[in-house]
This record gives structure tokens, sequence and C-alpha cells, in this order.
């Protein structure tokens, strides 16, 4: 097991944006590290999607979209690590990290530092 230095680690818990029955038992979270050797980490989970599999859902920072994620089984996940020659996803404290599907927010958190 390799142990990294984290310079930076970010996160964001989320929860439902309404009321809609595909996302009442919805909840996620998103994790975010940037270590010392310049890799970067982000992981996001959520579960509890009352949706149909195949659909894609768009993870947005304040707008600006971050990744699509497509519906299996309730759930949507990533884990991406990469190197320095991608630039980092535009996530800062304070940020609203939202679920989205056609534009809609169905899940949505802040980010904090953790």
């Amino acid at each position: 097991m390799i142990i990294r230095r984290v310079l930076k680690e970010l996160e964001a818990k989320l929860t439902p944006d309404g009321l809609s029955p595909a996302i009442r038992d919805a909840s996620g979270k998103l994790e975010f590290k940037h270590y010392g050797d310049d890799r970067q980490r982000l992981r996001v989970r959520c579960r509890g999607l009352d949706l149909p599999d195949g659909e894609r859902l768009e993870l947005t920072s304040d707008d600006a979209l971050i990744a699509v994620l497509e519906v299996e089984k309730g759930r949507v996940t990533l884990d991406e690590e990469r190197d320095a020659t991608f630039a980092a996803p535009p996530l800062a404290v304070g940020n609203t990290v939202a679920l989205r599907r056609n534009g809609g927010s169905l899940l949505s958190g802040l980010v904090y530092l953790d």
C-alpha cells in the first residue's frame, strides 16, 4: 500500500433537491483529493435513484460540467484518478455540486474541506 501526502481534500454530501418520488430516498457523496505527486482522484457515489438504467445524469459544480454519469440499478458511481496533465475539476470550497437530469437538479450539496 502506497501512502501519499494529500495536499487538498474536498467533499460534498448530496441530498435531494425536491420531493420527487424518483429521489425521495436518494443520497450521495463527492470526494476529491489532490496528492503530493500531482495526481488527482475524484470519487462520486449516489444511490437510491428511482430512475431507469442507462439514464444519463450530469454532475456539475456551480453549473460547470464535471462528468456525465449513467444510472445502473438505482446508482451512479465515478472513481477516476488522473495525473497533472488533466485539468482539475472546477471544485472549490463553497461551490454547489449538483447531480442534474434534463437541466433540473436532483441532488446537490456544498463543497467543504475535509
